[in-house]
């Protein structure tokens, strides 16, 4: 099982990935989509008020993606995967970076902001880009696909997700705001109720101080953890 990657080796897939990176320093942040320290980036689940201003969406959206790849010796990169949790921080951020770039009236902010945080109160969700060595078996979305998706909070419960969507998103969206899409990956939105009646005992989620979005197939899998401070 691979490890959230850091450094380098998360933007080498791409010449796109650069010209975006270059693209995002305009905004004040100089780092390439999903770089790390050798340290667990640290997070705040909770869903106060930052007041962020557009230019923070770079570092935050990096706060909230991991990395990882699980290479095979037989078939090489099995599947590689980017995943942003979709938190409160997150949309806060996303919001005031959407605002600007679409030039939202004050009353059309605030209701996207509800929105957003009305959502972040009743799901876990992620958005995912995701390469494989098998174009053919880049189906997340699919019910009868090979992969299999969780989210495992920090005492083990398992949570299984409501919606896997397959995303079609324009370019220029996409370069903005989830830049490590490739002409060779694929999007998707996980989604994970916070309360799932019928599979038994209520999951612990982020309260517990984890969480862990795990994707497993026949061939290798990959997990992706947010841990808080």
């Amino acid at each position: 099982m691979s490890k959230n990657t850091t450094g380098d080796d998360v933007a080498t897939t791409n010449r796109r990935t650069f010209v975006r990176a270059a693209a995002w320093s305009a905004l004040g942040v100089v780092t390439l989509a999903g770089c790390r320290t050798g340290q667990p980036v640290l997070v705040d689940f909770g869903d106060r008020s930052r007041h962020f201003l557009p230019s923070d969406y770079p570092a935050i959206f990096n706060r909230w993606t991991r990395h990882a790849r699980f290479v095979s010796a037989n078939e090489g990169t099995v599947i590689e995967m980017w995943g942003t949790l979709k938190s409160w921080e997150f949309r806060e951020a996303y919001v005031e970076r959407y605002a600007e770039t679409y030039a939202l009236s004050g009353d059309e902010k605030s209701a996207l902001m509800a929105s957003e945080l009305k959502k972040s109160r009743a799901v876990y969700e992620f958005h995912l880009t995701v390469q494989t060595s098998d174009y053919r078996s880049n189906d997340l979305e699919k019910r009868d696909s090979a992969w299999r998706l969780s989210l495992v909070d920090g005492t083990g419960d398992e949570l299984f997700p409501s919606e896997v969507e397959f995303l079609r998103l324009p370019i220029p969206y996409e370069e903005t705001f989830f830049p490590e899409k490739t002409s060779f990956s694929r999007a998707y939105t996980a989604t994970f109720e916070h309360e799932k009646p019928d599979q038994g005992s209520a999951f612990g989620g982020a309260a517990t101080g984890e969480l862990t979005l795990r994707v497993r197939g026949p061939l290798g899998g990959v997990e992706l953890t947010w841990q808080s401070k």
